[in-house]
């Protein structure tokens, strides 16, 4: 409003600044012009974003210096008396950027170590699956601030199972589990190594021998090892063991071959006795005992002994046949049971094996072959144990399950058993 301290006022005119004059009064001057400025407070300018330093601006108002290296801030202050803005601010404009998961396991989580799907910027899936191996998945990795997107793709490639050294590597998926599983390839034993993959520190490990040669008694199944949360942090060396040999002329029968994964070893199952030597071998899990033949001896056949836990085996010994009977051979014992014994009636059982789930499946491992004979025959234990036969040819034990191979007998002559079981080395681990 115009006004004066003395004199009359003009009428106003103006926006910014108003201007009047005082007129004087009964003859006095007129004053100069009377003026009077806008006060404007400071206001900041639109919220936006930039790659680069920005320059302080204002909608209104006289700008700050401005400072920080994202977000960038300053004050907007006002003018003629107006008040000062609140703090101004343009954030940093990131681009997505891709993870490291094309050099990595992945089944169904995020991350591999230090290693994620997305090292800037979040994933779109937020966490994208490889449901087998060799296939691939896309995702993106979005922008921040107004950053560019990342358009993001990798391939699941199963470069820890590899085959090779006479093993072959098959691999699974269970859940968030990665599993390589290491069988022979040959039917001699073979020797590879595994290489963790980056951020694998702990697995969980099954290691079976291969289970004993058949004679008239059963071969015993291989020694069984589970330990879980076991430390890898370099390089290991695993060894698949072979089934032994059974007897087929009278000699060469031998016991399973060890299995071995790091400093863990798995004993190989023992041999079954036969007609002309009537003792069993020890193993893993032992072998099982010959019959009596009455123009040999009168002495029972003897079960094998069970290796104490701290040596790398694990199982349980083989049958004894019965003194002065004939026909009942003794089966092979199983790493979850003893051998079964030969009666005058009936030849002994294998025993049973041991079940590990570490595939994600419950499974029987290295049981024991059963016993053959003239006139009887045993069944093998669960767990890939042989079956007996009656004047033939012994069934094998089943390979990759480390099963003792079946017994059999030929009259006034030499037994002819079943091969054992090759073993097994399994490898479970879930990514971190």
């Amino acid at each position: 409003t115009a006004t004066c301290i003395a004199g009359n006022p003009s009428s106003i005119s103006g926006t910014d600044p108003w201007t009047w004059v005082c007129n004087g009064i009964n003859g006095g001057t007129n004053s100069d012009v009377c003026t009077v400025n806008k006060s404007v407070d400071g206001i900041c300018p639109a919220t936006t974003n930039s790659y680069n330093t920005p320059t302080a601006t204002c909608n209104a108002g006289n700008p700050g210096t401005i400072s920080g290296t994202g977000p960038w801030t300053w004050t907007c202050g006002g003018i003629n008396g107006g008040s000062t803005s609140s703090t101004c601010s343009i954030n940093k404009s990131i681009d997505g950027v891709c993870g490291t998961a094309n050099r990595a396991f992945y089944t169904t989580v995020t991350s591999y170590g230090s290693n994620t799907f997305c090292s800037i910027g979040s994933s779109t899936p937020s966490s994208p699956s490889f449901p087998g191996i060799g296939s691939s998945v896309d995702w993106v990795c979005s922008g921040i601030n107004g950053g560019n997107d990342a358009n993001c793709t990798a391939s699941r490639s199963p470069t820890a199972c590899t085959s090779g050294g006479g093993l072959a590597c098959a691999e699974s998926i269970d859940g968030l589990y990665t599993i390589n599983k290491f069988t022979l390839s040959g039917v001699s034993t073979g020797s590879f190594t595994w290489t963790p993959p980056i951020g694998v520190s702990r697995v969980d490990v099954l290691v079976v021998a291969g289970g004993g040669g058949g004679s008239s008694g059963g071969g015993g199944g291989g020694g069984f090892v589970e330990r879980l949360s076991y430390l890898v942090n370099s390089p290991s060396s695993i060894t698949v063991g072979a089934g032994g040999i059974p007897d087929t002329v009278g000699s060469g029968h031998t016991n399973g071959s060890n299995s071995i994964f790091g400093d863990i070893v798995a004993i190989g199952g023992g041999y079954g006795a036969w007609t002309n030597n009537r003792l069993a071998n020890t193993g893993g899990s032992g072998g099982g005992g010959a019959p009596y033949i009455s123009y040999v001896d009168s002495r029972a056949g003897q079960a094998a002994l069970q290796p104490s836990s701290t040596s790398g085996g694990y199982g349980y010994a083989g049958g004894n046949s019965v003194a002065g009977d004939k026909y009942g051979a003794a089966g092979g014992g199983g790493a979850g049971g003893a051998g079964g014994t030969g009666t005058s009636s009936s030849a002994g059982s294998g025993g049973i094996g041991r079940v590990s789930s570490i595939t994600g499946t419950a499974t029987y491992y290295a049981g024991g072959g059963g016993a053959g004979g003239q006139l009887y025959a045993a069944s093998g234990g669960l767990g890939g144990g042989g079956s007996g036969a009656v004047e033939g040819t012994g069934n094998p034990g089943v390979g990759g399950l480390g099963g003792g191979g079946g017994g059999s007998d030929r009259y006034g002559g030499y037994s002819y058993g079943g091969r054992g079981g090759s073993g097994v080395v399994i490898i479970r681990f879930r990514t971190p």
